[in-house]
């Protein structure tokens, strides 16, 4: 059985590699890791589209990712649409202008998945895929203080 510290260690490597790879993007591009990682979020969640969505997802701080939107929005790199029904909301939409960051950006998530799902069969993959929902759903409901 994988110990506590055994689990954590996996996944500081995997945050390491992670970052490590989306920080090349953000480099190469001029801009930090928070706008690169705002830029995907949104791309892959197509259904959270608010800064409010990347903080409650993402886990990032609501001062960073709003300096992210900030600027990404300056960049040409996002466009805010208002809410029809509440002013107060703002949508947050990729333009045509990311493409080429986002593109690369996505290009180094993929690279992750693929060394780190080296020498894995699809079966395996896909038990560890349910393991990963099952887990999600306990967690989730630890947060909300249903258990």
């Amino acid at each position: 059985m994988l110990s506590t510290g055994e689990f954590l260690s996996i996944t500081n490597l995997f945050n390491k590699l992670y970052s490590g790879s989306i920080n090349v993007v953000a480099v190469e591009f001029g801009m930090s890791k928070v706008e690169v990682d705002v830029l995907l979020f949104l791309h892959n969640n197509p259904q959270y589209d608010t800064a409010r969505d990347i903080v409650e997802y993402r886990h990032i701080a609501k001062s960073y990712v709003s300096k992210a939107v900030e600027l990404l929005v300056k960049r040409g790199a996002l466009s805010i649409r208002e809410d029809e029904k509440d002013r107060r909301i703002s949508h947050l939409e990729v333009t045509k202008e990311a493409a080429v960051p986002l593109k690369k950006a996505l290009e180094a998530q993929a690279g992750v998945m693929e060394k780190i799902f080296r020498g894995i069969t699809e079966e395996e993959k896909q038990m560890f895929e349910k393991i990963l929902c099952r887990m999600s759903s306990n967690l989730e409901t630890i947060r909300r203080g249903d258990e």
